[in-house]
């Protein structure tokens, strides 16, 4: 569906307005959806898998690392909800990840 790729990257856009991120990768269809946006410092990727009971996970890679998936900082029971329409799920990820930028316990680093 491509419905839940445009509610990933209307709901997460804010990366982009805020913070300077741009879109570098995406899955619109499949078993799972992602997009990944970047700055210059740092990677994340939000996954919507709708095959898990939680399909929600924010991946936070450091530029510098090599990009697997050992590197990266995983949250996916921090994005547990009760919430039941997929966007929903969604819209309680990017509240959660919005704040946790703001209480600077996920770094960004807004470019200069």
């Amino acid at each position: 569906m491509v419905y839940i790729y445009s509610l990933l990257k209307k709901t997460f856009s804010f990366l982009h307005d805020l913070y300077g991120f741009v879109i570098c990768g995406y899955q619109k269809s499949g078993a799972y959806y992602y997009i990944s946006w970047e700055n210059k410092n740092v990677e994340i990727t939000v996954v919507y898998d709708e095959r898990e009971h939680n399909p929600m996970k924010i991946l936070v890679h450091d530029k510098n690392s090599s990009k697997t998936i050992l590197d990266a900082s995983e949250y996916i029971d921090e994005l547990s909800c009760d919430c039941k329409r997929e966007q929903e799920k969604i819209e309680y990820a990017a509240k959660w990840l919005k704040e946790m930028i703001s209480m600077k316990r996920i770094k960004v680093y807004m470019n200069e």
